[in-house]
């Protein structure tokens, strides 16, 4: 059975696309072509069991590859870990997290250009912090500080995997020094160095719907979509969808956090600073607000 050797479990918003663009490069690297897997995080395809995850996903891999997945949903829900640990106790987990805040208004910003949030981002984040302390479940798309939770997260995981199984990354870093971020995962996966010709390439920036006819296509449920899911398996579909949506964006200025957001919840970025740093020995490379010019 082809399992998997490695999972980059997320962070949503913090460079997992790119990474998986990246990765995706390396000659002794095997990833499934659609990206989010979301094996663990989905009821409907974890019931389908162990064999067909394996046989489905990892197949087509080449005798002697590292194969992975990337999945950022697998930072989202409580069940994760306990479901990673029974299939694979020994895996290699990477993580890729984003200042909190920023994180936050970036996944508040694909919302709103989803057609799925109509307040402001102040208003949405406060409901969603309020719904943390409740211990209200909200929709994945709506949970933007339960997402920038990273003590709580990570602590999840420390539940059932050592700290040695979890290769911290940030998504700073990643724009800064790409080269040295890949060499960290390299030789956390024992891969050759062989670092892709252009590491500098980013996806999924900042950015507008280009085709809202296109975009409703792949969100909705009409004639079309149902013949093609008849026609097409689960996973070439997954992969068309994924590059469709990735294509149907246009790149524009990005919008900025507003001021008073981080510095009224500048306490978010302290805390997960603090819990990086105690738990993992790691300094966040993340400007607090009295930092900041």
């Amino acid at each position: 059975m082809n399992a998997p050797d490695f999972l980059v479990i997320g962070a949503q918003k913090s460079g997992t696309t790119t990474l998986f663009s990246l990765l995706s490069k390396h000659p002794s690297i095997y990833l499934p072509p659609q990206k989010e897997v979301q094996f663990f995080s989905n009821d409907m395809l974890y019931s389908r069991g162990a064999d067909w995850y394996c046989s489905e996903n990892f197949s087509a891999g080449k005798a002697g590859d590292v194969l992975g997945e990337i999945s950022p949903q697998y930072m989202a829900y409580e069940k994760v870990p306990g479901r990673i640990k029974e299939l694979l106790p020994s895996i290699k987990l990477i993580a890729i997290l984003r200042h909190p805040l920023e994180r936050a208004f970036s996944q508040y910003q694909m919302t709103v250009r989803r057609g799925q949030e109509n307040r402001g981002f102040l208003e949405a984040f406060e409901h969603s912090l309020k719904a943390s302390k409740l211990g209200e479940v909200l929709p994945e798309g709506l949970a933007y500080y339960q997402h920038s939770n990273y003590t709580k997260i990570l602590q999840q995981y420390l539940t059932f995997f050592s700290k040695e199984q979890i290769l911290l990354l940030f998504l700073e870093d990643l724009k800064q020094s790409p080269e040295l971020v890949l060499s960290a995962i390299y030789e956390y996966l024992d891969v050759p160095q062989t670092l892709p010709e252009n590491s500098k390439v980013r996806l999924h920036a900042a950015g507008t719907i280009k085709y809202s006819w296109l975009d409703r296509f792949l969100r909705g449920q009409g004639v079309a979509r149902s013949l093609l899911k008849r026609i097409l398996p689960w996973r070439l579909r997954a992969a068309i969808k994924f590059w469709v949506e990735a294509f149907n964006i246009k790149k524009s200025e990005p919008q900025h956090i507003p001021d008073e957001v981080l510095r009224d919840y500048n306490w978010v970025v302290i805390e997960q600073k603090a819990f990086l740093k105690s738990t993992f020995g790691i300094d966040a490379p993340w400007q607090e607000w009295s930092a900041r010019p």
